[in-house]
């Protein structure tokens, strides 16, 4: 069989290859750690299995690769634990502030292969031995996804906004100036709802340098985003005013949700076009390829195509996703 990207001849392994996750505490029942589990677990030479540590770290024998997604770990105390090699680490809120900058670069060291979803931090981990690259955050299409409700608001919001004062200030002029609005946490099929629910949705970044998982989960559901302009947005493809729209200030944020208001149709061709970049390039299947293939297992998703890829991306009940995730978490058959 050709190898999809070099086209060399190769021989697929006889048997599936064994990957470990590893993610934080239970009740963090969201985010990258989850989804790319999800995932990898549908590649059919590929052995899945999890472990969320609690005490102390079981005898996991030999694996193929060990995977640990960032997802809040320095906040549970879980920074010392050691996965066994080879092992990858994709690291994120490396933004958030100094302490947990210095919390993930000493904890790179203990990793052979780091990724970033912040492209600005790339040469940063290189400097700390491992090999790293850049893997921006994706969307999980079985959870997000279009579906036919009353647009209810002009506006919606899916996020924290407590800790977050410059979200927070943002989030409340914006609803201001656009009070048919709605802002807060959601997740799962709730959150799905709420942004199909609003005419625009909104994501007001941390930084300007880096996007955030918001950008993706927004544009795949459809509905036209108005983000904050990032500096890695052009480098990964995306056209604004065709696929997204951005603002960099807050009174170009207030114009362009006043014009997307009165030219619906502009703003959901929009919408249309940015779940359809979503689906062709940015999905958790996609990244899962990439993890393997930079970690030297390309040859576990050498015979996966793009339909495949669209057959599992096929939008499904966010609810029965969420529970057979929960189910397997728990070690549920």
């Amino acid at each position: 069989m050709k190898c999809p990207l070099c086209s060399q001849e190769v021989a697929l392994p006889p048997m599936r290859t064994r990957v470990l996750h590893y993610w934080g505490p239970s009740h963090r029942q969201d985010g990258a750690s989850l989804y790319l589990y999800h995932a990898m677990r549908r590649f059919p030479r590929l052995w899945c299995e999890h472990y969320e540590l609690e005490g102390l770290p079981p005898d996991h024998g030999k694996r193929s690769l060990s995977i640990e997604v960032d997802w809040a770990g320095d906040c549970f105390g879980k920074n010392e634990y050691r996965l066994p090699h080879p092992n990858f680490y994709w690291v994120s809120d490396s933004h958030f502030s100094s302490d947990s900058f210095k919390a993930r670069m000493e904890r790179a060291k203990l990793f052979g292969i780091v990724a970033t979803n912040i492209r600005d931090h790339v040469e940063m981990f290189r400097r700390q031995g491992p090999r790293a690259f850049w893997l921006p955050y994706a969307a999980e299409p079985t959870v997000w996804q279009p579906i036919d409700v009353e647009r209810e608001y002009d506006w919606a919001f899916i996020g924290h906004l407590a800790n977050y004062p410059d979200r927070e200030d943002f989030c409340n002029k914006l609803s201001a100036a656009f009070p048919n609005c709605t802002a807060g946490r959601a997740f799962f099929e709730d959150a799905n709802a709420i942004a199909n629910s609003a005419r625009i949705a909104v994501n007001h970044t941390m930084t300007d340098y880096s996007t955030n998982m918001r950008v993706f989960e927004m544009m795949c559901t459809g509905r036209p985003l108005l983000t904050r302009h990032t500096n890695d947005l052009k480098d990964m493809g995306f056209v604004d005013g065709e696929d997204l729209i951005t603002f960099k200030t807050f009174d170009e944020c207030a114009d362009k949700m006043k014009h997307y208001l009165a030219h619906p149709d502009e703003a959901e061709k929009i919408g249309a076009r940015g779940r359809e970049r979503i689906l062709a390039e940015h999905t958790y299947l996609h990244r899962a390829i990439a993890i393997l293939q930079e970690c030297g297992l390309w040859e576990t998703v050498a015979d996966i195509t793009p339909k495949m890829v669209a057959e599992w991306n096929a939008p499904k009940d966010p609810r029965k996703v969420r529970d057979e995730l929960m189910a397997k978490q728990r070690g549920e058959k």
